[in-house]
């Protein structure tokens, strides 16, 4: 069990990293694995990698999604 104080502050770029190892990517077909991991390096990791999930707010979401 862990609280929410002891769960350490990840970045959106580590959520990445722990999604590249999860059943659900390794799982995937391996077209879906490139699209999904071309998505993710080519716009996401640069444009929000370095916020930190529990901070990135709901204006910083849609000004990711309009400029796709």
């Amino acid at each position: 069990v862990h609280f929410f104080w002891e769960i350490p502050a990840l970045t959106i770029s580590e959520i990445i990293d722990q999604f590249y190892q999860h059943s659900r990517f390794l799982s995937g077909s391996v077209l879906w694995r490139k699209e999904a991991k071309n998505k993710l390096e080519g716009d996401v990791r640069p444009k929000l990698g370095k916020t930190l999930f529990s901070e990135i707010t709901q204006d910083q979401i849609y000004k990711f999604y309009f400029v796709l």
